[in-house]
């Protein structure tokens, strides 16, 4: 069942010491545990955005749940990572196993995101700061693509293949997001010289837009950490 799978308990969904004795399934297990830790850092990432866009501390709690469940994977999936590199595995298993390390990394920093994004929307509640109409559609249309780009980038991950087609789309995806970023930063400021924005409102949007920045950086490191990545030219 999915939703087990997915579990909100601080508790390993896949990996056990007894499927140690199994390295090819140990490998799988493995990988299956990272890809529920991704989905969870994705959902947590998501549900943070919105709270701070609706300014709605309903979900706070099972965001900080979620995180200490993201905390507690990264620190019970590394130590089996070591266990199974130890193992009679094959090279292609052994080099999955390091991209399994690098992605635990880039998850964890994303659930830190959502924690900082939810320490916003408490400060968004108590201090009501103003965000434009301008500024909160601009982030608006940063999260729908961090959206897409986290769904594409597990998506490539789960399945430790890309078409060129599938990887382009992801890094056009993370393009757009970064120019999505220093235009909202360049109209931030432009808000800022006409007075339509205080100091207070600006820094929180600077923040918010780094943030959220930053997780495309993380999602995009995760859909390359496959064999044999196509080879992607950046557009200028």
């Amino acid at each position: 069942d999915k939703e087990d799978k997915l579990s909100k308990t601080p508790q390993l969904s896949y990996l056990d010491e007894r499927i140690l004795s199994t390295p090819p399934l140990a490998v799988k297990q493995a990988g299956n545990e990272v890809i529920r830790m991704a989905e969870l850092a994705k959902e947590n990432f998501i549900k943070a955005a919105k709270a701070f866009i609706n300014i709605d501390d309903t979900e706070l709690d099972e965001i900080e749940n979620t995180e200490e469940v993201i905390n507690f994977l990264n620190h019970s999936i590394t130590p089996y990572l070591v266990k199974i590199n130890n193992l009679d595995i094959s090279e292609q298993d052994s080099e999955y196993i390091s991209s399994l390390f690098h992605a635990v990394t880039d998850i964890e920093r994303i659930g830190d995101h959502a924690t900082n994004l939810a320490e916003a929307t408490i400060y968004r509640r108590d201090n009501k700061p103003v965000l434009s109409e301008d500024a909160i559609s601009e982030l608006n249309i940063m999260i729908d693509n961090i959206e897409k780009l986290l769904d594409k980038s597990i998506n490539i991950f789960k399945n430790q293949s890309a078409t060129v087609e599938e990887a382009k789309t992801a890094v056009d995806l993370e393009e757009y997001i970064d120019d999505l970023h220093d235009e909202a930063n360049d109209n931030h400021i432009k808000r800022m010289n006409k007075g339509k924005c205080d100091t207070k409102a600006g820094m929180l949007f600077i923040n918010t837009i780094t943030d959220f920045e930053r997780v495309a950086d993380h999602a995009i490191n995760i859909a390359f950490y496959i064999p044999n990545p196509p080879q992607v030219a950046e557009e200028n």
